[in-house]
């Protein structure tokens, strides 16, 4: 039977709610009749009038199929509420228990996704890649970084030893050299007394032994006494010659370790894009509560499929029309206020349903009287005009 056959037959007419309360503003869906004016007398306007009251037909009763489509998928939802309210109530606290489960695994779930996170994506992928080598690579960073700490202390003390030495060896050398002058003018002095005791002994004949004596008493103490404090200086100078060769020496091979701890320790920075061992240890410590929240996250979406998939089952053996429908609001199983604003809803929507499908209804029975009309006033176009059906029928 088509569609158009099916318009022709007399259909019962679905009473409107007397009283409805909308949410919003819906605009006006009834139908209203309206005279037409074209030339009927003429076969081309009288088949032009003829076809545009079955476009409008055809397009009320597509119309009306998808409302009555949508009409059966609400009025199946509401029929589903009703079967799960009159379900025993051990198979109600199945549902109960399922739905709270669901509803607490969503929420944590969601506060997961809406957390920021202890590391971004980029960077926890980084760590993650060198998850087994950090804990070893912040034990050689911190070691290596105490080791500079003591090598930077022993550079510093060496340096400090060796300005002492070198500060030591000027004084000595200038020592050194006063002993010399000293020693130069006392030869001078002791030349000068000879000579002034030859003058004495031959130019005024007087008697200068003991002026001899003395003076080479005095000569040879002089020397004895500048002589040792020479060498004493000079023995010195060569050991803090030695010390210093040997300070220099240790320095040299203390500024190798230095410069090859250095070396390491850019390297261990490079690799793992920190900047110290406290902040490889700080993003060790956020990679750890990362990856536990992910793991967390990821047991959460589990054990939540899992009781998704244990409430459909149920929902299933309750006979429902559509079970997957409630793993989106499962707090209405187990919330009575949220079950029936969810009931409210669709009867809502039910009405509206229910408006369009009456509207669209008249549409179709206003063009269905025209067009019999038009058969009952020109009998000799009556078998164009079920041509007309007919091919339209079959379109």
């Amino acid at each position: 039977m088509s569609i158009f056959s099916r318009l022709f037959k007399r259909k019962k007419r679905i009473e409107h709610p007397t009283e409805e309360k909308l949410d919003r503003w819906e605009p006006d869906l009834t139908w209203e009749d309206e005279e037409e004016s074209f030339p009927l007398l003429d076969d081309e306007q009288r088949e032009k009038y003829v076809r545009t009251l079955l476009d409008q037909m055809r397009d009320a009763s597509g119309q009306m199929d998808e409302l009555a489509k949508e009409y059966n998928l609400v009025t199946g939802y509401l029929t589903d509420m009703e079967q799960i309210e009159a379900l025993p109530e051990k198979q109600r606290e199945e549902l109960t228990d399922y739905a709270k489960r669901i509803t607490h695994l969503d929420r944590e779930r969601d506060e997961f996704q809406g957390q920021s996170g202890y590391l971004p994506e980029e960077e926890y992928r980084r760590v993650e890649r060198l998850e087994n080598e950090i804990k070893e690579g912040i034990r050689k960073l911190t070691e290596a970084e105490e080791y500079q700490k003591a090598v930077k202390r022993d550079l510093k003390r060496l340096e400090t030893e060796r300005a002492a030495y070198a500060y030591r060896r000027r004084e000595l050398q200038s020592g050194m050299q006063n002993a010399k002058g000293i020693c130069i003018i006392g030869m001078i002095t002791v030349i000068v007394s000879v000579l002034m005791m030859l003058l004495l002994q031959f130019g005024f004949r007087l008697e200068v032994a003991i002026g001899y004596l003395l003076v080479a008493g005095a000569a040879a103490v002089f020397l004895t006494v500048i002589y040792v404090k020479y060498t004493d200086a000079s023995r010195e100078y060569k050991r803090i010659g030695n010390a210093v060769n040997k300070l220099i020496l240790l320095q040299n091979r203390v500024k190798i370790r230095y410069v090859n701890n250095t070396n390491l320790l850019d390297y261990l920075y490079m690799k793992y894009e920190v900047e110290s061992s406290e902040d490889l240890i700080v993003l060790w410590e956020n990679y750890e509560k990362e990856r536990e929240e992910r793991e967390r996250y990821s047991r959460t979406v589990a054990d939540l499929e899992a009781y998704r998939k244990a409430l459909i089952n149920a929902l299933k053996q309750a006979k429902l029309r559509d079970p997957y429908l409630w793993i989106h609001q499962p707090e209405a199983l187990y919330d009575h206020k949220e079950m029936v604003e969810i009931r409210h809803g669709l009867m809502n929507r039910r009405q509206k349903l229910r408006k369009q499908m009456d509207y669209n209804r008249e549409i179709a029975t206003d063009a269905q009287k025209k067009i019999k009309k038009l058969m009952e006033q020109y009998p000799a176009f009556a078998k164009n005009i079920l041509k007309f059906i007919d091919l339209y029928g079959e379109s």
